[in-house]
């Protein structure tokens, strides 16, 4: 493809499913015209995307990752395939990819929740184990604190529940039912288990307490096993659950051109492993943002998670907790065994 043809495709391709009057045709020029800039800044020898000023790499992500990746909303704990007028396949071939794997999605979209102060989506968790759910701990301090006059050596770090708020884990919190609180499976999340306060690993772990009478989604369970430096090779297929919100502080043209209108409600997001970092994380290109911290990270022909994301670097890469590497931990230790367990 030629760098003129990439305005044009980005046009077709981008991940706005709204009107089109919703996002300004001059404010995507402006991206797709700052993107093509930086393209050609790099391509034609001009510099190294390091001298990129970070507005223009973000441009410059939006023109590459919204022709390469969907994100599609949730319905039913089931991915809905939204096929755009001459996207060049790009739609259909991530349908295709996925159609035997959309039972085992199907299953891991019903253990994703939104996590939820006073009805307000904050971030993701999942099921992990029984009453038991995950997400990060850059989350988990919207919903706890630590209590002074605990003793060094308490078990939770003296990590305690907030109070005078509503903690809500939200499983079917979905585009479609977004005005029906009764359809969004509300369950209250009662108690904090552990915080990993350093942020190292970005770990949280909560207790909810379902109703007695209600069917509660299955477990997902957490991939400890060590994979092989081949199972993480680029361009593996992997694809994420979450809740994306809309942040104020982030760019919200390229925000819009990744995602359409954020409201908080369900995405499932394919992309790709870029790399393993070190021993213990995860790059990857899935779409994410804010609201997306604490989603699982799952390879194809499996349901468990084998990794939990955190954090995004715009215009290089997404960043995820691989959960093999934090094996020993006593918070993955105590999930494994089922400490935890009510």
């Amino acid at each position: 493809m030629l760098i003129e043809e990439i305005g044009p495709s980005l046009r077709r391709a981008s991940l706005f499913d709204g009107p089109a009057d919703e996002l300004s045709i001059a404010s995507l020029e402006q991206v797709v015209a700052s993107g093509i800039k930086a393209v050609r800044y790099v391509t034609e020898g001009g510099g190294r995307l390091d001298d990129i000023s970070p507005h223009t790499l973000l441009s410059l992500e939006s023109v590459v990752d919204a022709i390469r990746r969907v994100s599609w909303y949730v319905k039913d704990n089931d991915y809905v395939v939204s096929i755009r007028p001459d996207d060049n396949g790009l739609d259909a071939c991530w349908r295709d990819t996925f159609k035997d794997e959309r039972a085992r999605v199907k299953t891991v979209c019903a253990s994703v929740a939104a996590i939820m102060i006073d009805g307000n989506p904050v971030g993701t968790g999942w099921l992990a184990a029984k009453d038991t759910l995950v997400t990060n701990a850059h989350v988990a301090f919207n919903l706890c604190y630590r209590k002074p006059g605990l003793s060094p050596g308490d078990p939770r770090d003296r990590w305690r529940m907030a109070s005078g708020r509503a903690f809500i884990a939200a499983f079917r919190f979905e585009h479609g039912n977004i005005g029906k609180a009764d359809k969004h499976i509300h369950v209250p999340i009662y108690d904090v288990l552990h915080v990993e306060t350093s942020q190292y690993p970005d770990l949280a772990v909560f207790r909810i307490a379902p109703p007695a009478d209600l069917a509660m989604p299955v477990p997902l369970g957490l991939e400890l096993a060590s994979a092989t430096p081949a199972a993480w090779s680029p361009d593996k297929t992997i694809y994420t659950v979450g809740h994306p919100i809309a942040d104020l502080q982030d760019d919200t043209t390229n925000v819009e051109l990744a995602f359409g209108p954020l409201d908080g409600t369900k995405r499932f997001s394919p992309g790709k492993v870029i790399s393993k970092i070190d021993t213990d994380v995860l790059a990857h290109d899935c779409s994410t943002t804010n609201g997306s911290s604490g989603s699982p990270i799952v390879t194809m022909g499996s349901t468990v998670p084998v990794a939990l994301h955190y954090f995004g670097r715009p215009g290089m890469r997404n960043e995820a907790v691989l959960l093999s590497a934090w094996a020993a931990h006593p918070a993955i230790k105590a999930i494994q065994s089922g400490q935890w367990q009510n």
